[in-house]
């Protein structure tokens, strides 16, 4: 047995995983040191969508070259997002050329996502991280699952002119419900502002695109909101603001699935 199939844990005539030969073990300590070598630290980047970890030994990466056949890669990847998703391959790619990555959905099983190169970058010996920029944004949350508070501690970076809506933010604390108004008086949002469960509740029926809820609340708390929407036949997405990280404030909220 080579030396290259013992650290990729494979047999010598086992089928390659992906372009670079690397096995599951390998990838994730080459994906280590890449993740602790860059010089920025993720939460200062300027990006349009957040970058989820994706680790996958292969993804099935589909090439048109423009002609009427295409070419069929298995690559490692590295990360998701709403907007794209960051592919590793053995050799250059183009930037401009068309593709499709195949994804798999927990539910729906294999999805071609269209895409384009838009970069290609050397990262060591043979290893070419690849930026692919999906033709059209996906919701990256369907694909990744966050372990923890992961997901509510995240942003998308958006114009603030773009966005238009109604809001009902719940919280008994009138200087945080004037924070809230302040923060998007740039945007077409119009916030009803709600002291407590009940009250919310008034609001929510007549209509929102989004509840924003401190956790703790006079009368009730945010996952016991959540679920008397939910009831009440209410899907409206709900956000829950806490600063208690404890293990039974994170059951809660993983039993009620907010944004579900």
């Amino acid at each position: 047995m080579s030396q290259r199939a013992r650290s990729a844990g494979r047999r010598p005539d086992a089928p390659r995983r992906n372009t670079l030969g690397l096995g599951e073990r390998e990838l994730n300590l080459m994906l280590d040191e890449m993740d602790a070598s860059e010089s920025v630290p993720p939460e200062r980047r300027q990006r349009d969508y957040v970058r989820w970890p994706y680790r996958r030994s292969a993804v099935e990466l589909r090439l048109h070259t423009g002609s009427a056949s295409e070419r069929t890669l298995h690559v490692a990847c590295r990360n998701l997002s709403s907007g794209g998703v960051a592919l590793l391959h053995s050799s250059f790619m183009h930037p401009g050329t068309r593709c499709e990555v195949v994804l798999v959905h927990p539910e729906r099983g294999p999805v071609a996502i269209e895409g384009t190169v838009v970069r290609c970058q050397h990262r060591k010996g043979v290893v070419h991280e690849i930026g692919v920029q999906f033709a059209e944004p996906i919701q990256a949350l369907d694909w990744v699952r966050p372990e923890g508070f992961a997901e509510r501690f995240s942003m998308e970076r958006v114009s603030p002119e773009t966005v238009h809506g109604t809001v009902v933010y719940v919280d008994e604390g009138a200087a945080d419900q004037r924070l809230v108004v302040h923060y998007l008086r740039d945007t077409h949002v119009r916030v009803r502002s709600a002291s407590s469960g009940s009250q919310a509740m008034d609001l929510i029926v007549e209509g929102c695109d989004l509840v924003l809820s401190e956790f703790n609340l006079p009368d009730t708390d945010g996952a016991a909101l959540v679920e008397q929407l939910r009831e009440s036949g209410i899907r409206t997405p709900v956000i829950i603001v806490t600063s208690d990280t404890g293990d039974q404030t994170r059951r809660r909220l993983a039993e009620v699935r907010p944004s579900a």
